[in-house]
């Protein structure tokens, strides 16, 4: 049968969801669940053509990842917790304007007081084809203004070996710190580790690495954020519901931990029935066909 809802584990992957659903001529039935709590999907929010997103405050997390690498630079102090985590939202109607990207206020920049010593972090992303580190860089660089700290910043381009080789440059060019959100959690453990070898203190934003003692982690809990997507299908449909699940890309903490999240609610809750579980790895375009191509194996009888 077709879903009654789609959970996409963030919302370039739920814009796919919702494009397949129209073609189907299936969108008025189909609940759409997406999370990163982008513009656009506020909007589509807003519209009703989306019910809801998880917004995990990725200004928020950016923002604190850079001021813990420059207080432990200048002052020698570290976090209390090696774990910082903000504790993500849903988004809908209800409650838009508990959106971070909605009327957001641009701060100037303060500049640097006279005795600060300069300092050069490289900020780490892994691929600025996504909508969500453009604006996480976005909001380093206004952070970074105002502590007065320059920025470098390094596009994984979504491949392992660029990210990698971008962390041996910022050990070969000796920047003062790391802010990164590594592309997977295993592949990229490696290269994050010679940079702590080195002695450049780093922090990880977003998503994480494997064994390898960094300054300090922050995210949001995307473990609560997939719970919060599995309450909203048992609040919405509490007579059962099929459902398709769309997760990212493979080995990254978020999906690993959205999915997680998610199933920590609906497991064990006969009357949800997951009919396609398929990763579009974090795309547009492959949560457009991964969700055709999940309609196509579940056809109506």
């Amino acid at each position: 049968p077709n879903p009654n809802a789609v959970i996409a584990a963030n919302d370039e992957m739920a814009f796919g969801a919702v494009e397949a659903a129209k073609a189907a001529g299936i969108a008025g039935d189909v609940v759409v669940i997406g999370y990163d709590a982008l513009p656009e999907a506020l909007t589509m929010v807003r519209d009703g053509d989306l019910y809801g997103t998880v917004e995990q405050f990725p200004g928020e997390q950016a923002r604190t990842g850079l001021r813990t690498l420059v207080d432990f630079l200048r002052e020698n102090k570290s976090p209390n917790d090696h774990d910082i985590y903000i504790t993500p939202k849903l988004i809908t109607q209800d409650n838009l304007s508990e959106a971070e990207r909605l009327g957001e206020i641009e701060g100037e920049a303060a500049a640097p007081a006279a005795d600060e010593t300069p300092l050069t972090i490289a900020f780490s992303v892994p691929d600025m084809a996504f909508p969500f580190f453009v604006f996480m860089e976005s909001q380093v660089r206004e952070e970074a203004a105002k502590l007065g700290v320059e920025i470098v910043t390094l596009d994984g381009q979504n491949q392992v070996p660029k990210q990698t080789a971008d962390m041996e440059a910022a050990i070969a060019k000796g920047y003062d710190a790391v802010l990164i959100s590594p592309l997977t959690a295993d592949a990229m453990a490696p290269a994050v580790q010679q940079v702590v070898d080195a002695g450049i203190p780093v922090v990880t934003v977003d998503r994480t690495v494997v064994d390898v003692k960094t300054l300090a982690h922050v995210g949001a809990d995307n473990v609560l954020g997939g719970e919060q997507q599995g309450n909203a299908l048992l609040e919405l449909f509490p007579d059962g519901a099929t459902i398709f699940e769309l997760t990212g890309t493979p080995g990254s903490s978020p999906a690993i931990d959205r999915s997680a999240g998610l199933h920590n609610i609906i497991d064990g809750q006969a009357q949800i029935e997951v009919a396609c579980n398929q990763t579009a790895e974090f795309r547009r375009d492959k949560g457009l066909s991964v969700t055709e191509n999940c309609l196509g194996a579940t056809p109506n009888p």
